[in-house]
Formats: structure tokens, C-alpha cells, sequence
């Protein structure tokens, strides 16, 4: 066997995950640090093999090393104190790194430890809040999403000069209602926007959120399928057809709301209505309603001849612009001119 066959062989075995951890071990001093690399990467490599790794003196192995799940809070104190930011920044990161540790990372002079600091679960409440006045924007978004920052810096946060920050505070699942209060008046409409999104708020934000200024706050809120009925009826009046549309659409809308959309000026709200599986269509309701843009028609669903909402070529014909389509009810034919 070649040499580079010999050498694809070993690095084969260095990356397999079920290579025995004594095969690993053995690894550990190969003269290529890319074998070295892989070993220190490897989920099966043993805790005492990653130790000696630790002080590899190639920084990306140490960096493996820092990343490593099995790695040793003894060995992850090591390389707390590595002269690679890189390596630091993985210990930082690493679900291993006790308090103690994550404490004084979190005065490190560079940007991406003390980002790894905190976003880690294990991150103390007490160093969370001296990160949450960190220089660096990156680290307070960290911060605010972090599910062990107490309610306090939260509020704190909430007011940030940054708006991905504030963004951060609504995605937390910690924030109380009276923090997004707040936020439901943030002159930013994205942070508006992201606390429709990632938060599952009551009944009363959930109003002024359907209420809002900008249409896109609106539609996240439209997009949302465990809406009560209250905001279902506001939304479905919403001055934006899209809005209206999300409305239509919604396997939840009571028939009640359907029946005021089924004459919605907007054609596009008129057809999911249509589609809507909670819509019934009486016997003497059979009947094609023309599109009022790009030539387009509707047809109710209860035509006898075509099942057309499971029918995916017909329903891509129906919203082809280039076509004028045409139903032949009594037939069951489509008549394209």
C-alpha cells in the first residue's frame, strides 16, 4: 500500500465516529495535523486523548479541541487561557464550560468570546447582566435571547439603541407581556414585526398588533393559525388584501367571516374563500365569478365536475396570466381562448 493510500486510510479512521477511542489515542501525536485536526474533532475521541491535544501546537486542533463535546472542564480551563481567540471563543461556546469560567470570559478583549459567553446556556444570570451593557451589539443580542437572562435586563435591553437588540428581547420566551408592551410601541416597525412573530402574546397585544400602523406587522399577525376569533374578525376587514387573504385561507376562519369575505372587492381574497374547506356552497350557488385582474377566473368549489383544490395543474392554469380560462359547468370542460 502507497503512502497516500496509507495516509487517506488514516484519515478515514480519524473522522469515522465509530473508530475505537484507543485507535484515536494513537492518532493523537501523527506528524500530520490534519490527522490530528480530525482526531481532536472526532465525538468518540476519549477525554484524556483531547487533553493532550490541548496543547497541540497547531491552534486549529486546540480549537477542535475546545469545541469538543467530550472535552474536560479540566481541559476546557486550559484553553480558557489560550493565546488564540479563536480557541477561547470556543470554550466560550462550548456546553461544558462551567460558570466559574464563563465569568471571566466574559471580560475578554475580543468580540466573539464574549459573544460565546452569551449565548451559553450555562451562562450565569449575574454575568448576563454585565454582558447586557457590552460595546459590541452582537453580544447584547446575545444576551436578550438568552433564556437564562433575568426579566431585569430584559427590560433593559428592551430600551437598547440597537434594534436587532430589541428584536433579541421579543424572541426571548422569558419576556413577560409588560416588556412587550413596550416594544408594541417601538418606533421601529421590524421590531413591531418580530414581536408578532416570535412571541405568542395575549389576546390584548394581540389587538394593537392587529391594529397597527404597518401592513407587514398586520401580516405576521394574519399569518399566525391559533388567532381567537376577536382578532379573525379585525384582521378580515384589514384595509390590505393580503392581510384579507391569510384571513380566507385560515382553516380556523368561522364560516360567518368567510360569508362576509365570499364578496370581498379583492378577487384574489374571493378565491381563497373559495378554497376555504370551511365554505359551503349552496346547491344554487354554482357559478364562475371572472377575475377583475390579469384575466384570470374563480370557480366555486362546488362544482360536481372538477375537484379543482386537488386538481394542481388546474389550479395552476386558474393563475396563469397569459390565459383567459372559461368553465363549461353543465360539461365539466375547460375552454381556454
Amino acid at each position: 500500500m502507497t503512502n497516500f493510500a496509507l495516509d487517506l486510510e488514516k484519515l478515514a479512521l480519524a473522522t469515522n465516529p465509530n473508530t475505537p477511542a484507543e485507535t484515536l489515542k494513537g492518532f493523537a501525536n501523527d506528524k500530520d495535523a490534519v490527522v490530528r485536526w480530525k482526531v481532536a474533532n472526532n465525538s468518540n475521541t476519549a477525554v484524556e486523548t483531547l487533553k493532550v491535544l490541548a496543547n497541540d501546537k497547531d491552534a486549529d486542533v486546540r480549537w477542535a479541541v475546545s469545541n469538543n463535546s467530550n472535552t474536560s472542564v479540566e481541559t476546557l480551563q486550559v484553553l480558557a487561557n489560550d493565546k488564540s481567540d479563536n480557541v477561547r471563543a470556543g470554550v466560550a461556546s462550548n456546553a461544558n464550560t462551567v460558570v466559574e469560567i464563563l465569568k471571566d470570559l466574559a471580560t475578554d478583549n475580543n468580540d466573539g468570546v464574549r459573544i460565546g459567553v452569551a449565548n451559553n446556556p450555562n451562562t450565569s444570570i449575574e454575568t448576563l447582566k454585565v454582558l447586557a451593557n457590552d460595546k459590541d451589539a452582537v453580544v447584547r443580542w446575545e444576551v436578550a435571547s438568552n433564556s437564562n437572562t433575568a426579566v431585569e435586563t430584559l427590560k433593559v435591553l428592551a430600551n437598547d439603541e440597537n434594534d436587532g437588540v430589541r428584536n433579541g428581547v421579543t424572541e426571548n420566551p422569558n419576556t413577560p407581556s409588560e416588556i412587550l408592551r413596550v416594544l408594541l410601541i417601538d418606533a421601529n416597525a421590524d421590531v413591531r414585526r418580530w414581536v408578532a412573530i416570535t412571541s405568542n402574546p395575549p389576546t390584548e397585544i394581540l389587538k394593537i398588533l392587529a391594529s397597527d400602523s404597518d401592513a407587514n406587522v398586520r401580516l405576521e399577525v394574519a399569518y399566525k393559525d391559533n388567532n381567537p376569533i376577536e382578532i379573525l374578525k379585525i384582521l378580515a376587514s384589514d384595509s390590505d388584501a393580503n392581510v384579507r387573504r391569510l384571513i380566507a385561507c385560515n382553516d380556523k376562519t368561522p364560516v360567518e367571516i368567510l360569508q362576509t369575505l365570499a364578496s370581498d372587492a379583492d378577487a384574489k381574497v374571493r378565491f381563497e374563500v373559495v378554497r376555504n374547506r370551511n365554505y359551503n356552497i349552496i346547491d344554487d350557488d354554482y357559478k364562475i365569478i371572472d377575475y377583475e385582474i390579469g384575466n384570470l377566473i374563480e370557480k366555486q368549489r362546488a362544482f360536481k365536475f372538477v375537484n379543482y383544490w386537488e386538481d394542481t395543474e388546474l389550479e395552476e392554469q386558474l393563475y396563469e396570466d397569459k390565459y383567459r380560462t372559461n368553465f363549461d359547468y353543465e360539461n365539466g370542460d375547460l375552454d381556454n381562448n
